[in-house]
């Protein structure tokens, strides 16, 4: 006998508010996918400080990787998920004297404002098929590399099916405090669409259609940070993606692309965030 079924309680209450979440209420903004190889053992200091998150997919190798206060030995199959403003490092694992790793630099931020990444119960991952996986990160960096138009919206589908594989292996959602105001998200979103533009905190109040002083309350508790904050921190991220993607691109030119054309004053922000010129040096 056959019997139809549409598993009406295949999904708890949890579970559906989670996929939610995910499918509903999270905003993926693509920065770089690249693949590094190397044989260098220091690769990232324990103490960095991104103002961006970031996905680490080792391909090859084993790497040490530290977020937080907690370390495991990260190898192809694993790997981590670091929140902006996380400190974490990287290193190889004893017994790897090469890697290759397919790192991804995002903003992840649900409807609330908060860092997806936050609310995940822990920053280790798992992949259910490695090599498809592999496949779908490779094709991802082809595509963004080749400035494809299908190359965000393939990283924001990539980065959306690897979050929910974690929710069904146990990675569960962590509750934030809701600070919603729907003005706020949606200027969010405008600034890390176009962060180039002249993105004064009253141009923001009036887009909002509040006063300064109410946006710059209401932009804190919705985020955690001030305004001007904000708008560094987007613009310092897709920096630092453009160094790595576009090497033919002038750093005075980068700096007019993010909305910083006084160059002398990019290179000084840049250093204080990331500890070195975006060339790379100290």
């Amino acid at each position: 006998m056959k019997i139809a079924s549409a598993l009406p309680e295949f999904l708890t209450a949890e579970d559906r508010e989670a996929i939610t979440d995910l499918f509903g209420a999270i905003e993926i903004l693509p920065l770089s996918c690249l693949l590094y190889e190397s044989d260098e053992f220091k690769t990232i200091p324990d103490s960095r400080i991104i103002p961006d998150d970031f996905i680490y997919v080792p391909r090859k190798g084993s790497l040490r990787c530290t977020v937080g206060d907690v370390s495991r030995d990260v190898g192809p199959g694993h790997f981590i998920m670091v929140s902006a403003g996380q400190r974490h490092g990287v290193t190889m694992a004893d017994g790897t004297d090469s890697y290759e790793v397919f790192a991804l630099h995002l903003h992840a931020v649900d409807a609330n404002g908060h860092r997806f990444f936050d609310k995940l119960a822990t920053p280790f991952g798992v992949l259910a098929d490695k090599a498809l996986w592999f496949k779908k990160l490779a094709t991802c960096t082809h595509l963004l590399g080749c400035s494809h138009p299908m190359g965000k919206p393939f990283f924001q589908q990539v980065v959306t099916w690897l979050l929910y594989e974690q929710l069904t292996h146990g990675n569960r959602l962590r509750a934030m405090p809701v600070k919603q105001d729907i003005r706020i998200t949606r200027i969010l979103g405008r600034v890390r669409e176009n962060c180039a533009a002249a993105w004064t905190v009253t141009r923001m109040a009036q887009l909002c259609n509040l006063s300064t002083g109410r946006f710059r309350q209401l932009f804190r508790e919705c985020t955690g940070m001030s305004p001007k904050r904000f708008v560094l921190d987007v613009r310092l991220a897709q920096a630092r993606a453009l160094l790595a993607t576009q090497p033919d691109l002038s750093v005075s030119d980068i700096a007019v692309c993010v909305g910083m054309p006084d160059t002398r004053h990019f290179h000084h922000v840049y250093r204080d965030a990331f500890g070195k010129t975006p060339r790379g040096k100290p």
